[in-house]
């Protein structure tokens, strides 16, 4: 395999990325179409694409398998391909691991000229002269820097997932002078206004999908631009609201479903629990929080709704109220829950 990332290419300083996963690519070159046949037949294969076999996987969520054979056809790509190229767009981005959500299935790849034979479908050519700065090497894959990856999914992805990929590839480093670089070389270009605006809303603070996803909503509603990460000092100790307003206490939260599961040791009764006292003690702060599901992110515009109207309420009125109430509770020589 020969890639465009040879003489004169770059390498990204980005030690806080992970690296790719190891997948046992099994090519139809290297065993007998018989034995082929046979792994196929005992579910020990699968077919990736022509010529390109994978070991069975174990039982996943829809979003990891969707990663996992995405990743798989990048592996049987790179082991294929003997044309000078390098993985562009989401498939870079997976190439990079940076988050990503509903991903197409395809492949994408640069190279500097046409193919002479016919195309995979799923296979997605760019046929551009990509300048040596804007290609690099990452584990071992021919892939754009991280900058032009992020630009082309900015260009090209609808918004909400584009800033997924720029949220995670902020918090991994990337720097946003080389991103201005190269949307001012990109002027005219298709997309290029949409991806300017996904580069705005760009937040390193942004932990998860998720949040990004959610902020995304949020912002595209016209509602004033949130914080993220905003630590709260509580009687419990310091918390952190994924996104907030802090003037007006309010707060959302994204519930994904590790945060119930025991994933960290808890028990998932535990962890509720936990949670529980968490809120407790930041409504005893005055803050109002939403909490957002996938399930609520299917609908953008009522999340933005929903958070509109927490906005409008009066700011600390739950505090104001809590206040209040142990204050009547002291005179009249009651003890407090909470207090």
């Amino acid at each position: 395999m020969q890639a465009l990332a040879g003489q004169g290419a770059v390498m990204d300083p980005t030690p806080t990325l992970p690296p790719p996963p190891d997948l046992d690519v099994v090519l139809a070159a290297s065993r007998t179409a018989r034995a082929i046949r046979r792994s196929v037949a005992r579910d020990e294969l699968h077919r990736i694409r022509r010529g390109a076999y994978a070991t069975q996987a174990a039982a996943e969520g829809a979003g990891r398998a969707a990663r996992r054979r995405a990743w798989e056809r990048i592996a049987a790509v790179h082991a294929q391909l003997r044309i000078p190229f390098v993985f562009s767009h989401e498939s870079a981005a997976l190439v990079w691991g940076l988050d990503a959500v509903r991903l197409s299935g395809r492949t994408h790849i640069v190279q500097s000229s046409r193919p002479s034979t016919r195309n995979d479908p799923l296979v997605v050519r760019h046929v551009v002269d990509l300048p040596a700065e804007q290609r690099t090497v990452w584990h071992g894959f021919p892939v754009t820097t991280l900058a032009r990856t992020v630009v082309d999914c900015a260009c090209t992805l609808p918004g909400d997932a584009a800033l997924v990929v720029a949220d995670c590839a902020a918090r991994a480093g990337l720097d946003p002078e080389d991103v201005g670089r190269l949307l001012s070389r990109a002027r005219g270009r298709r997309g290029v206004v949409g991806a300017r605006t996904v580069l705005e809303r760009t937040d390193p603070g942004a932990a998860t999908p998720g949040e990004s996803l959610t902020r995304w909503a949020l912002l595209d509603a016209g509602l004033p631009r949130p914080e993220t990460q905003v630590p709260v000092a509580t009687r419990l100790g310091s918390f952190v609201v994924d996104i907030g307003w802090r003037e007006r206490r309010v707060g959302v939260e994204f519930d994904g479903q590790v945060k119930y599961s025991g994933a960290f040791g808890d028990t998932s009764t535990g962890a509720v629990f936990a949670e529980k006292r968490r809120q407790d003690a930041l409504e005893e702060r005055g803050w109002r929080l939403l909490r957002v599901t996938w399930q609520d992110l299917r609908t953008p515009a009522d999340i933005a709704a929903r958070a509109a109207r927490l906005l409008r309420g009066p700011a600390s009125s739950a505090l104001g109220c809590r206040t209040r109430c142990r204050t009547r509770g002291r005179r009249r020589g009651r003890v407090q829950l909470g207090a």
